[in-house]
């Protein structure tokens, strides 16, 4: 299992300390990977979530992927999957808006 966490600001991060948590009960949990669209305060990975990916961590395609975020994420991680032909996968998704 490997987690991609990407939010807009460092303001928007939560749970870190849930996730670390997690890691270290979890046997099968091997990473997780924070991404920031601005880099404002931010010393790690600027950008969005799907520069986060390496086909390594995509078994070929055969994976499940969880997803929750907004419309856009949602469809570019699916973009994304479809040009490296991963119809394979298995999808489940929740898409959300800024209330």
């Amino acid at each position: 299992m490997t987690l991609f966490y990407g939010v807009t600001q460092v303001a928007d991060l939560c749970e870190i300390e849930r996730i670390q948590k997690v890691t270290e009960k979890l046997p099968n949990f091997q990473s997780y990977s924070i991404v920031m669209k601005e880099a404002a305060d931010w010393e790690g990975p600027v950008g969005v979530v799907t520069d986060l990916f390496e086909d390594r961590y995509f078994n070929d395609g055969e994976v499940d992927l969880y997803l929750c975020g907004p419309p856009p994420m949602v469809d570019a991680v699916k973009g994304w999957l479809d040009d490296r032909d991963m119809s394979r996968s298995t999808v489940h998704y929740e898409k959300f808006s800024a209330s």
